[in-house]
């Protein structure tokens, strides 16, 4: 856990609740309910959760099996989730508890002397678009589907199980993605007609003692980080299969699914195939290269500045625009004009909610450049502008995931073909889930020309792809060499320097001193080193902008 939170809140026995986050919610978080003398007093809590993944609850550290599941032996059995039968009630037990995907809300009965604890599972979820007749029963009778995927994908049946069936049109499939917040992509691989019924099918996917009670229970404080990380490695190298499988052309997942419900129904189709990705629970490693644990606020800009918000107060109290000023004058950074910390951890965060949730995979077929340096660099510095790359799916639509959301396509960065010296910086940058670009912000050249191409090219890790986009150049990239000090004292000579050398464009109007450099990408037209033999255009160092190149000015 890298932060923790408290927060308290205030419920009166007998009453329902609901509970919304803003953002994501944790991996793990407790309920602390006070040990009142009235044992009697529970509660009913509706959880709401963007994400579709699976959440366990424990009371006193003791996993509460869902109202739709029942012990089998050493393992559970799954029933159809129904919210007519299965919604807790504040008659109910204590820890009684109900995960409803459809209206993605965890509903908990909640008793005074106990802690709860809500642990987002690491599990893939897969949805399938069906277009057939079956009804949900028929569905969730049919073992066939879940044992045919897990024999495309090599791992056993006990692994996936179906956990909802949501009977609806095209239109009511878009409004209820867009209102549980899931990102899709669409794309058809069936025709229908424009609004007509289908079947979403929703699978989890779990590791491989998920279903088996002792294991959950030992899950919470003996959790260990290592063995949670290769559960979730493991999860998403199932689900890159699956992203494979979802973008070939012969449609395997398609095919194992009717197979399976032939019988009930020999013309049914699947469309749309979605994945969403496990997620990985975040650990100290998270954490950014600045955090310091004893001060975790770090330091402020009008600190780093020098600056004192104190001398700022005066007999209006704390004056906000005269540290505006002093800011911009001292640093040149414009407060009005910064992004918090805060809108960019937002913005991030909501990158990584759109990537977690499932995807309908497309191919990627072209690489394009959306933006790259038009001004002049400087070699052995950073470039001051950044090289953006997309890619573009088979309809030539922009990608917002491109590879498998947990291990995205990677983009490479060389000088192109036939040029002279060497490149540093990141030279690979991932096309980053949820948001597609790949951006290479770091860069500089070295003993190149004056004038840089450079090649992109792209690879997928855990992703095999029939055809790898081809690389693309850029747009040659004009680069000077850097300027250096003179060693030593400098001495200054009146009137020496500025009648040496000069750099004049064709109407006479720039000038400049030693030493004599070709400034081309700053000027409208490129000047002219020449020597001075006259004192034509002025004495000295002044030209004017009449036509006949003669200076108004004499310097």
């Amino acid at each position: 856990m890298i932060r923790l939170n408290t927060y308290w809140t205030h419920q009166a026995c007998g009453h329902q609740y609901d509970y919304y986050f803003s953002s994501t919610i944790p991996k793990t978080m407790n309920f602390h309910l006070p040990d009142y003398v009235d044992k009697e007093c529970k509660i009913q809590i509706t959880f709401f959760t963007a994400k579709p993944n699976r959440i366990d609850v424990k009371q006193d550290g003791i996993y509460m099996v869902p109202t739709n599941g029942k012990h089998m032996g050493d393992k559970i059995e799954w029933e159809r989730p129904r919210r007519e039968i299965h919604l807790p009630t504040l008659d109910d037990q204590p820890g009684t508890n109900f995960f409803d995907r459809q209206e993605q809300a965890m509903h908990m009965v909640f008793e005074t002397g106990h802690i709860y604890s809500l642990e987002v599972k690491s599990t893939l979820i897969l949805e399938l678009d069906v277009m057939t007749e079956l009804t949900e029963d028929q569905f969730y009778d049919n073992g066939n589907i879940a044992k045919n995927i897990a024999a495309l994908l090599g791992i056993s049946p006990t692994r996936i199980k179906i956990v909802q069936v949501i009977r609806e049109t095209s239109s009511q499939r878009r409004k209820r993605r867009a209102a549980s917040g899931m990102f899709y992509t669409e794309y058809a691989r069936g025709s229908r007609s424009a609004d007509a019924e289908s079947s979403a099918l929703q699978f989890e996917i779990g590791g491989e003692d998920d279903d088996k009670p002792a294991a959950i229970a030992m899950s919470g404080e003996e959790w260990e980080k290592d063995a949670e990380k290769a559960k979730t490695e493991e999860l998403n190298q199932v689900g890159a299969q699956l992203a494979q499988l979802a973008t070939n052309e012969e449609n395997p997942l398609g095919n194992v699914t009717t197979e399976a419900i032939k019988d009930d129904d020999p013309n049914a189709t699947v469309g749309d195939i979605a994945v969403a990705q496990a997620i990985q629970a975040k650990t100290e490693e998270d954490l950014p290269a600045w955090f310091d644990p004893e001060n975790p606020v770090g330091e402020s800009i009008i600190m780093k500045a020098g600056l004192n918000e104190e001398d700022f107060v005066g007999g209006d109290g704390f004056n906000p625009e005269d540290l505006k000023k002093a800011l911009l004058a001292q640093t040149g950074i414009n407060l009005d004009e910064l992004e918090t910390a805060e809108e960019t951890a937002q913005k991030k965060q909501e990158i990584e909610d759109k990537a977690a949730k499932p995807v309908v995979y497309k191919i990627p077929t072209t690489m394009v450049i959306i933006s790259e340096p038009t001004e002049l660099q400087i070699q052995d510095s950073p470039f001051s502008q950044s090289f953006v790359l997309r890619m573009l799916d088979q309809d030539g639509l922009e990608m917002e995931t491109v590879g498998y959301a947990a291990s995205p396509a990677l983009a490479e960065i060389s000088l192109a073909s036939g040029e002279t010296g060497e490149i540093s910086g990141t030279l690979q940058a991932p096309f980053v889930s949820g948001d597609g670009r790949a951006i290479f912000n770091d860069l500089s050249v070295n003993n190149t020309d004056d004038n840089v191409a450079f090649s992109f090219s792209v690879t997928f890790p855990n992703f095999n792809i029939t055809t790898i986009p081809e690389s693309i150049d850029s747009s040659g990239v004009d680069v000077m060499e850097k300027m250096t000090e003179p060693e030593g004292p400098c001495d200054t000579v009146e009137g020496e320097g500025f009648d040496k050398k000069e750099m004049w464009d064709e109407t006479c109007s720039r000038i400049c001193t030693l030493p004599c450099q070709d400034f081309g990408g700053l000027l409208t037209t490129a000047p002219t080193c020449i020597e001075r033999d006259s004192d034509a255009c002025g004495t000295f160092s002044a030209c004017g902008s009449n036509s006949t190149g003669k200076s108004s000015k004499n310097y």
